[in-house]
């Protein structure tokens, strides 16, 4: 079994090396345990506008840039 991985690590290592990964990748999707914060990209954008709106978004603006 090694004699055939390394033989084949040296004819052909990109495919190896992608199939390696994508079983890493796999081993991970099937453990996971959820999405985690899928949607984080989101606060970014809530930050951004509520400071064009002059608007306390969370209370993290500064109060005197939020009364202009």
């Amino acid at each position: 079994m090694i004699s055939r991985i390394r033989q084949t690590w040296d004819n052909h290592p990109l495919p190896l090396i992608l199939v390696m990964a994508a079983v890493c990748r796999l081993v991970a999707a099937i453990f996971a345990r959820g999405w985690g914060m899928f949607d984080d990209h989101f606060l970014v954008i809530e930050s951004a506008q509520s400071w064009v709106d002059h608007a306390q978004a969370n209370q993290w603006l500064p109060s005197g840039l939020a009364n202009h």
